[in-house]
Order: C-alpha cells, then sequence, then structure tokens
C-alpha cells in the first residue's frame, strides 16, 4: 500500500501557498486602491484606479483558485448574497448588450469606469475571493491596519491641498464630497476599532510597536480631515451620513453597555455626532476652499429615470454608464434658463437612481435586494450573537457598511465609493457566514478533470482580461499625450500621430474615433490654405476625417456629440463634396431627436440650412428657367426651414445669442434686411465685442445704405481687432460709396500687408487706383468668415 501522506502534505503547502498569495494581492489591493493616481492619463484616478483593481483581483483570483485545484476541494462560505451578487452581475452584463453605448458599458470611459461591467465583475470577485478569505481576525486587522493607513494618507495629502501644498493636482478620492464621505466612513471605523479594542488584547486590532503607533497615528488624520474637509465642503449629505454612522455606534454600544466599561472612549465618537448635528443645521465659517457640486435633483433624477425606462428597456435600462444620454435626450427646457443648460450630467443626484435608469429594474431590483439581505443578516447577527470577539468586528464592520450604503440613496458614487461598498460588504459576509459548503473532487477522476479544465478556462480569461486592460490603458496614455500636446501648441501632425496611434490600440472608442475626425477636420482647414497642396493629400484627409466621425457614430449612435460633429464635417465640407449638404442635415436632426431641449443642435441643424441655402443660390444663375425655378423653391424652403429652427431654438432659451445671430442671416438671404438688422442689434447689445456681430451689422447696414452706421461698426471691429481682414475690406467698401476713394485705397493696402498674394485684393486695388467705383457691396474675402460659438 502507498502512503499518500507526503503527497497530501505537499499538496497542501502548495494550496497554502496559493491562499498566501491569494491575499497578498487583496491587501495589495486594499491598501492601494484609494491612493491609486497617475498623472500621464486624462483622468488620473478612475481608469487607474479600474487597471489596478481588474490586475489584482485577476491575480488573486487566479491564486484563490489554484489553492481549490491543489487541495482538490471546492470550499465557500453560505450566503445568499453570492447568488442575488451573480445575478446583479447577469443583469448588468444583459443590460451592456443592449446598451445606447457598448463600449462605456463593458469596459468604461470619460468617467464612468465605476459603473461598467468589467468592473462590476471585479467588484464582484473582489467580494467572492475577500468574503472567503478575509473572515480570520488575524487577516482583518491586516485588512484595516491597511484601509485606515490609506485613508489617512489621502487626508493628509487632503489637508495640505487646503493649506496651499499641493503635492498632486486632485484629491485622492474624486468629487470633494466624495472625499468626506470616504474619509468619514474611515473615521467612524477607526472610532468602532477605538471602542472594541481593550488595553492588553491584541488579538482586537492594534499592535505594539511602530506599525501600530503609526495606524493611530492614520485614525487621528483621517478623523481630523474628514471633520476638515466636511466643514469646508459644509454638505448636508455628508453630515447626515456621519451622523447615521455614529448613531450605529452608539446605538449597539449600548444595546452591549457591559462590553464597553471605558466609557471615556465614547467622547470621540460623540464629539463628531454633536459637530455632524451642529453643521447640519448651522453654516460653517470655512468656505471657498472646494468648488461647488452640481447634480440633478433628485425629482428630476427620478422623472429623467423613469422616461428613460419608458424610451429604452424597462427591465434592462439604457445600458451601464449611459446616464449622460439620457439626459440629454430628457432633461427639462426649465435647465436652459441657468448657467447649466449645457452641461450634460454623467450621473443623478443619487446611484441608485442612475442604477434604475442604467441597468433599468431588474438591476436596480437585485442591487436593492442584495442590500437587504446583507442588512438583515447583519443587523440579525448584532441582535442575537453572544461571541464577543465577533460580535465587536461585525458591530463596527456594519456602521461604516451602513453609512456607504446610505450614500448610496442620497449621493452619486464613483469608483472609490463603489469598492469601499464591496469591501465592507465582503468583510460582513466573512464575518456573518461563518458556515461553508465543501465539495471534494479528489476522489472522482471525472469531477477533477472538469475542475481542473474550468480553472484553466478562468485563468485564460482572467490573463485576457489583464492583456486587454493593457492595451487599452496603453491606448488612454497614448491618448493623454495628444492632448498634452495639442493643449501646448505642438505642431498638428505630432497630435495627429498620437490620436492616430490611440485608436489603432482601442478600436472601440467612440471618444478616440472622435477626436480623431476632429484632428483631420483641422488638418482639411490647414492644407486648403495652402494652394500648393496635393488635391489626392486633401482629398484622403477629407475621407478619414467623414470616416473617423461616422465611425464614432456607429460605436456610440446615442451620442448626441457624435452626431454633431459628423454633421459639422459634412458642413464644412459641403462646398467641396456633392450631397455633403443633406448627410450634414440628417446628422443634425438626430441631433435634435438625441438633445431635443437644447437650442445649441437646433441651431447647428438652421445653420446646415443656410449653408445649403448659400450653395443653391449659386445655382440659381443657370441659364435653364426650369432649373432656376426649382432651385429657388429649393432655397426658399431652405430658409424657411432654418427660421423655423432658430425660432424653436430661441423658445427653448430666448437669450441664446447665436440663434439670434444666425436668425438674422436668415432674415438677410430671405431679403427681410430690417428684421435682420432688428436681430443683429440685440445680438450687438449682448455681445459688444464680438467682431463677427459687428461685422455682420454693419454689412446689414451696408446693404441698406446706411453708411454712416456701417462705418461705425467695422471700425468698432478693426478697434478689436487690428488684423481683422474683412472689416477692413467692408469699411474700404464704405469709403467708396462715399467716396473717399484714398481712404479706400489706404484700407486696401493695410489688407495687402498681411496678404500680399490675394489676387482679390489685388485687382480691387488696381480698380480703385484707376477711379473706378463699384456700387454693389462685395463679398467677404475667403478665409475670413467670422462665426459666433455654440
Amino acid at each position: 500500500m502507498t502512503d499518500c501522506t507526503p503527497n497530501k502534505r505537499r499538496f497542501g503547502d502548495v494550496a497554502r501557498v496559493y491562499e498566501i498569495i491569494a491575499r497578498v494581492f487583496l491587501y495589495i489591493t486594499i491598501g492601494l486602491f484609494p491612493l491609486v493616481y497617475f498623472p500621464w492619463t486624462i483622468d488620473g484616478l478612475e481608469i487607474n484606479k479600474q487597471t489596478t483593481l481588474l490586475f489584482c483581483v485577476s491575480l488573486a483570483v487566479i491564486a484563490w483558485l489554484g489553492s481549490m485545484v491543489a487541495r482538490k476541494t471546492v470550499e465557500i462560505k453560505k450566503s445568499p448574497t453570492y447568488f442575488v451578487g451573480g445575478l446583479f452581475l447577469i443583469a448588468v452584463m444583459i443590460s451592456s448588450f443592449t446598451s445606447l453605448s457598448p463600449y462605456t458599458s463593458w469596459i468604461g470611459q470619460s468617467g464612468q469606469e465605476y459603473s461598467s461591467f468589467v468592473t462590476a465583475l471585479a467588484f464582484f470577485l473582489f467580494f467572492l475571493v475577500s468574503s472567503n478569505l478575509l473572515g480570520e481576525t488575524k487577516a482583518q486587522r491586516i485588512v484595516w491596519s491597511v484601509s485606515l493607513l490609506s485613508s489617512g494618507l489621502v487626508g493628509l495629502l487632503a489637508m495640505l491641498e487646503i493649506v496651499g501644498l499641493n503635492i498632486i493636482s486632485t484629491n485622492l478620492v474624486g468629487a470633494p464630497s466624495a472625499l468626506a464621505i470616504y474619509l468619514s466612513v474611515m473615521s467612524v471605523i477607526g472610532c468602532g476599532l477605538f471602542l472594541v479594542t481593550k488595553d492588553g488584547n491584541e488579538s482586537q486590532m492594534f499592535k505594539h510597536g511602530w506599525f501600530g503607533v503609526l495606524v493611530k497615528v492614520a485614525i487621528v488624520l483621517s478623523i481630523l480631515s474628514a471633520i476638515v474637509i466636511s466643514v469646508a465642503i459644509d454638505y448636508w449629505v455628508v453630515w447626515v451620513v456621519l451622523m447615521l454612522g455614529i448613531s450605529v455606534l452608539l446605538v449597539f454600544a449600548l444595546t452591549k453597555a457591559n462590553e464597553f466599561p471605558h466609557t471615556s472612549k465614547f467622547v470621540l465618537p460623540m464629539t463628531l455626532f454633536v459637530i455632524s448635528l451642529l453643521f447640519l443645521f448651522l453654516p460653517t465659517f470655512i468656505s471657498g476652499i472646494y468648488p461647488g457640486e452640481v447634480a440633478p435633483s433628485y425629482s428630476a433624477s427620478w422623472r429623467i429615470a423613469g422616461d428613460a425606462l419608458q424610451d429604452s428597456s424597462f427591465l434592462f435600462g439604457s445600458g451601464p454608464g449611459t446616464f449622460m444620454m439620457d439626459y440629454a435626450k430628457h432633461s427639462l427646457e426649465s435647465i436652459n434658463y441657468t448657467e447649466l443648460w449645457d452641461i450634460r450630467f454623467d450621473r443623478s443626484g443619487s446611484q441608485i437612481m442612475t442604477m434604475l435608469t442604467t441597468t433599468g429594474i431588474v438591476g436596480a431590483g437585485l442591487f436593492v435586494i442584495f442590500l437587504v439581505i446583507l442588512a438583515l443578516s447583519s443587523l440579525s447577527m448584532l441582535i442575537k450573537d453572544q461571541a464577543h470577539d465577533e460580535w465587536k468586528m461585525t458591530f463596527v464592520t456594519f456602521a461604516g457598511w451602513s453609512m456607504i450604503t446610505l450614500s448610496l440613496f442620497i449621493y452619486s458614487s464613483n469608483i472609490t465609493l463603489s469598492f469601499m461598498f464591496w469591501l465592507l460588504s465582503a468583510i460582513l459576509v466573512s464575518q456573518i457566514g461563518t458556515k461553508a459548503k465543501t465539495f471534494i473532487f479528489g476522489n472522482s477522476p471525472k469531477a477533477g478533470l472538469i475542475t481542473v479544465f474550468a480553472f484553466v478556462l478562468v485563468n485564460i480569461c482572467m490573463l485576457t482580461l489583464i492583456f486587454v486592460t493593457a492595451s487599452r490603458y496603453a491606448a488612454e496614455i497614448t491618448f493623454a499625450k495628444a492632448v498634452a500636446a495639442d493643449q501646448s501648441g505642438e505642431d498638428l501632425d505630432i497630435v495627429l500621430y498620437d490620436l492616430e496611434s490611440a485608436a489603432k490600440l482601442n478600436r472601440l472608442s467612440d471618444v478616440y474615433a472622435r477626436n480623431l475626425a476632429n484632428a483631420y477636420l483641422m488638418k482639411t482647414a490647414e492644407l486648403l490654405k495652402d494652394e500648393n497642396s496635393d488635391p489626392e493629400y486633401v482629398s484622403a484627409f477629407i475621407s478619414a476625417s467623414i470616416d473617423e466621425a461616422a465611425r464614432a457614430v456607429s460605436l456610440s449612435p446615442a451620442n448626441v456629440v457624435n452626431w454633431a460633429l459628423l454633421g459639422d464635417i459634412y458642413r464644412e465640407f459641403s462646398p467641396l463634396i456633392s450631397g455633403a449638404d443633406q448627410f450634414s442635415i440628417s446628422s443634425y436632426e438626430k441631433a435634435v431627436e438625441l438633445a431635443p431641449t437644447n437650442p445649441k443642435y437646433q441651431v447647428a441643424l438652421a445653420r446646415a440650412y443656410i449653408a445649403r441655402a448659400d450653395q443653391l443660390s449659386v445655382l440659381m444663375a443657370s441659364e435653364d428657367e426650369e432649373f432656376n425655378a426649382n432651385t429657388q423653391k429649393e432655397y426658399e424652403l431652405s430658409l424657411q426651414i432654418a427660421v423655423t429652427s432658430l425660432s424653436k431654438a430661441i423658445s427653448l432659451k430666448s437669450d441664446y445669442t447665436p440663434a439670434h445671430y444666425y436668425l438674422a442671416l436668415a432674415y438677410e438671404r430671405q431679403g427681410n434686411l430690417a428684421e435682420a438688422i432688428s436681430r443683429m442689434e440685440a445680438v450687438s447689445i449682448a455681445s459688444p465685442y464680438d467682431v463677427g456681430v459687428s461685422l455682420q451689422l454693419g454689412i446689414l447696414y451696408l446693404q441698406q445704405g446706411k453708411t454712416d452706421l456701417a462705418r461705425q461698426e467695422f471700425e468698432n471691429a478693426i478697434e478689436l481687432a487690428p488684423n481683422f481682414a474683412n472689416a477692413r475690406w467692408y469699411l474700404a467698401a464704405v469709403y467708396e460709396q462715399d467716396g473717399d476713394i484714398e481712404a479706400a485705397i489706404e484700407q486696401i493696402k493695410l489688407i495687402l500687408e498681411s496678404d500680399s498674394e490675394n489676387t482679390l485684393v489685388v485687382q480691387r486695388l488696381e480698380r480703385l487706383q484707376a477711379g473706378l467705383v463699384e456700387e454693389e457691396v462685395p463679398e467677404p474675402l475667403e478665409g475670413e468668415e467670422q462665426e459666433i460659438p455654440l
């Protein structure tokens, strides 16, 4: 008979090594996650934290499964939260399949990494592994130690920022209120650990020596920074969350008062409670340190959720990370009379309502069920359990968990707060789920083969996820380089090179495609100014710009920004490409459909129709009378639709200057000079320093024969922009009509100083020097058209 004891011992040793590796990666994740910030990406927090999470959790899962294979035993705690959490993950996956923006929902981008499916998967796996490996008191002591050390450092950096010592460009959590909530949660946990730790009882929390001192210092820093930052923000949500955590500590401490003989330890949490209660009703003495946070109100969030669920999928929502698109489509017109009218909020005022909007009734409902099950299980243990040490640790964890859970209902979230939720949930399950279900597959070769195959398959999936994450991360770094190069004024070719590299590394991001399309558009404009440019070379950039913009639309067809850019590109190329004007109109119509209450897209649509009318006006010079008559009808119809769109924009936002500006241009093309001038005068009052407005108003005065008023506008434009060639061009026309030929010649010569090779300017100078006067108002110089920004 063969003795298998050495083999069992060897496999047991291997299994323990795997478990140690898994725990180490969990500790690394817990300690590093709040601290992760790298300046080489556009967003130094979310994508870097997500990448760290995916990498560490993948390795922890591989090691944990490896320990099971080595033991030939699958052992998982019994908890209904695994089943409900798994169903929630499936709901998020289904929602991602039907998403308005697939890449945003699956992977996450532009600050939506926290809500993506891969992040939800990583959080669930982290929850699963942590709840099974971190149940021992020793392991939890390490968890709380590294967590508090991280929060202490986060708080220290935040307080240094307040006094002007900016070591990094932002705090390590995100929004100021999110920072305050995170520090408040860690402060309450620190207070709770201080309450339950008995002098000389090393099994509870603090070790002797320098490490224990360091953890205690971190608790003090967390508490101080939480108070200072909360006072600086003075946001009721933060005070309510903090009060709840302290209340949980005090209530459960009172129910088992005999477990807390040292009443002096309650001074600190009671002080925090009094501070919270005081500043909940009274204003603080510190202000102006952090910018105010703005989010949709709860009523607006609820209404948008209802409208979005009816518009997309009632069961599974519009897709994780797509709240911005829902907001653009369903926001109220009344927002247009605030400073926030053109902001597309990417989350609601409540994480639960954001989840309801984006993952539907099923996703949000399963998540709430998960919360209820965990809350009831925790309360049941706290009320019934008499095991002192375990009760105390659950008591502390539940206080922090209740705070983060409340914040999900009354505040939005980010990746750091989401991580804290899943970490605290895992610790709670590890404390209340003491029994485990065991499946031994060592005695069944078939079961063993299946298990090993599953282990290999999961490993391949985890490694693939790491590889894809690395490629996506490299693309983000390259994209950030392109943005930095553009902001620093680098050559456009350098920016294009980095954008092209980013788009090649990540072909699924509409953000990269959209920015690359815009860069191609800028490059095309640059080439068109060069008379020596190769037409085929220019044509290639035109095609590339259109293709990338169309690709952005195909990647995220519900993003209004993609359609607006496609419309802009087609409008700019409409003089060069037959039919581009109609494609531009179609693109803007889609933009209006996706953001019906935003006047900006109504104006963009009107501009496309005005551009179409300008092209039709050129065609009306044909000798074919029937063709001219049909073209005239199309011309008038295009202008009428433009007027209708602009009137709609004004009804949405009566003080929207661009709408009045382009409405004046539409009236001018319709021949209604009086109304055009009236509109443009109103625009001039609203924008007295806009040279484009002065130019257009001057041209209208000139067309009406009011040369004195026209001269004033052109001179005003020149005073604001001395090198504004078109203003001098038309000022020369005023002098010409007034008979002051010498003054007209002087203006033309000034234009030639900066544009000596412009044949149109040279010809006009020669005509003036010959004493020939042109009665008609001249056409503008090419490349000098002025647009008012939308």
